[in-house]
């Protein structure tokens, strides 16, 4: 076996593959990013009737080509689905406009905990707030609501300008009295508390979403 420069030929060799494999790695992640650059420029490029305005002339194809020399595989997918979304948000745009939703509800969390309300309902939290008795608040944090026919989830919530959900204090009260007993046997040890949460009552007065869009 012949060493050329202090390495024998089969290691000259095995060093050209492990060169070969990592060129190709590198090239499969410029491909991946230039295909993701091109996607993102063509989602900018979206028109308000769900349509793209730009169509990639010939000498550009080139720089489409991921896979195989298919220029427009991904791009039409892409399209696709926006046009699927879109269709989407037409039709719960159209419901809400023209009052044919039916009766909204939603989840909020408020107090620590998850609730489904809709309109009117009454709720009981375990923890006081500052407002006073009558006073009418909004609750932010809606993690998801729905009509008759549809639901938005947020992640992890839908913004305030999307939906608004109020509700009033009707009262703060305190809870039933809860008996607290400790006791250690032959250690003379006898704990005995009566323990009050403060509660609070509201009423669900209103749930509107004035509407959706694809962005």
């Amino acid at each position: 076996m012949s060493v050329v420069g202090g390495l024998n030929v089969f290691s000259r060799q095995l060093i050209r593959a492990h060169v070969g494999l990592f060129n190709s790695s590198i090239n499969d992640l410029l491909r991946s990013a230039k295909h993701a650059s091109v996607c993102q420029s063509f989602h900018m490029l979206q028109t308000s009737a769900g349509r793209f305005g730009v169509v990639p002339q010939d000498s550009s194809r080139a720089s489409l080509d991921l896979h195989n020399k298919q220029p427009s595989r991904f791009l039409e997918k892409d399209i696709e689905d926006f046009n699927k979304v879109s269709n989407v948000t037409t039709a719960i745009n159209d419901q809400l406009m023209s009052g044919k939703a039916g009766r909204l509800f939603a989840v909020v969390h408020v107090a620590g905990k998850q609730r489904k309300v809709t309109v009117e309902d009454i709720i009981i939290l375990d923890k006081p707030i500052s407002e006073e008795v009558g006073v009418r608040i909004r609750l932010n944090k809606v993690l998801l609501v729905g009509g008759q026919d549809f639901t938005i989830v947020g992640r992890p919530v839908l913004s305030a300008q999307q939906v608004r959900v109020e509700a009033t204090i009707l009262e703060k009260t305190l809870s039933h009295t809860k008996i607290m007993f400790w006791y250690h046997k032959r250690k003379d040890h006898r704990v005995f508390r009566l323990l009050k949460d403060s509660l609070t009552v509201l009423r669900i007065n209103d749930i509107a979403v004035t509407g959706i869009n694809c962005s």
